[in-house]
């Protein structure tokens, strides 16, 4: 089975936060139309999406399709789109010039002992990807996140 074909089946289900209960949420399980599978960083991961300013957020996840990511809110504002930069701990710039759009972006505040902090969470879809794109996105899903790929 290819990268594309295993991506398509993979994702088709999943589970979606619906409300907040507490301080936890409630977990019920809907159908989620999922072209890619997505995979779960396996190492330190940031990404730059901003070509004027070095800000960096930790990358959770990504799939062939895009990525999600957090990062501390300094109240700037989310571009939404451009292009990225991924850079891992271990071995520096992994790819750049990946061109996005910003598909959703969620800010949450913790508290803290002397206040609070915001973190924002986002997701962003890959576009317009040329096959060098697709060589460096494949090699970075096979040794940045636990899958194991095939073909």
């Amino acid at each position: 089975m290819n990268l594309l074909q295993q991506g398509r089946d993979a994702g088709k289900m999943g589970f979606v936060q619906s409300k907040e209960v507490g301080h936890h949420w409630a977990i019920k399980k809907k159908e989620v139309r999922r072209e890619f599978a997505r995979f779960k960083i396996s190492d330190c991961v940031l990404v730059d999406l901003s070509a004027e300013r070095f800000d960096l957020g930790e990358v959770l996840n990504v799939s062939l399709g895009g990525l999600s990511f957090r990062f501390v809110d300094e109240g700037k504002s989310m571009p939404t789109s451009g292009n990225l930069r991924t850079f891992a701990s271990t071995q520096g710039l992994i790819f750049s010039k990946i061109p996005f759009e910003t598909i959703w972006s969620q800010t949450k505040v913790y508290p803290l002992a002397t206040g609070h902090i915001a973190t924002t969470y986002s997701g962003i879809r890959f576009s317009s990807l040329t096959a060098d794109h697709h060589r460096a996105l494949r090699c970075f899903i096979e040794n940045h996140t636990t899958a194991d790929l095939e073909g």
